[in-house]
Parts: C-alpha cells; sequence; structure tokens
C-alpha cells in the first residue's frame, strides 16, 4: 500500500499553477494595480473573483478564472485613460 497524494504529478501541477496565478490575482485587487495599471473599482472585483476560483482545483473553476483575467485584462487595454501628448507612460 503506497501511502501520499492521490493525485497525478500533472494534476498537482496545475493545480499550484492555478493557484499562483490566483494569488496574483488577489493581489491585483487588493493592492489597486493589476499588469496593465491601476485598476478601477469593477476592475478589481472582477480580480477577486478570479482569486477566489483559481485557488481552488478543478478544470471548470480554471476556466472562469482564466475568463474573468482577460477580461480585466482587455478592459484594461480598451479603456485606458489616454495620456497627454509628451507625458511618460
Amino acid at each position: 500500500m503506497r501511502a501520499g497524494i492521490a493525485a497525478s504529478s500533472e494534476q498537482v501541477a496545475l493545480a499550484v499553477v492555478s493557484s499562483v496565478i490566483g494569488v496574483v490575482c488577489l493581489a491585483g485587487s487588493l493592492h489597486e494595480h493589476f499588469f496593465l495599471g491601476s485598476a478601477r473599482f469593477w476592475e478589481r472585483v472582477l480580480l477577486f473573483v478570479a482569486a477566489l476560483v483559481l485557488i481552488k482545483p478543478g478544470w471548470a473553476t480554471d476556466l472562469l478564472g482564466l475568463g474573468l483575467i482577460m477580461l480585466t485584462l482587455a478592459s484594461q487595454h480598451w479603456l485606458r485613460r489616454p495620456h497627454p501628448a509628451g507625458e511618460a507612460v
């Protein structure tokens, strides 16, 4: 009889990667900044929900979390506040 984790190494790796991405989203939701700049309130809410679902292992929750991250990144890209000409970005 073998004692230990009852999961394959691929399952463990996927759980670790998705959990780390979830923690990054949690930090982004709490500190107002995410990859492309300052996050609006509703983007922070999306990041918080993404963090919760990514921390829980499973394909469905991972896909939902990644979709919420993509929505947040798209929002930050398309709704980015314009910078005046000559100002450093």
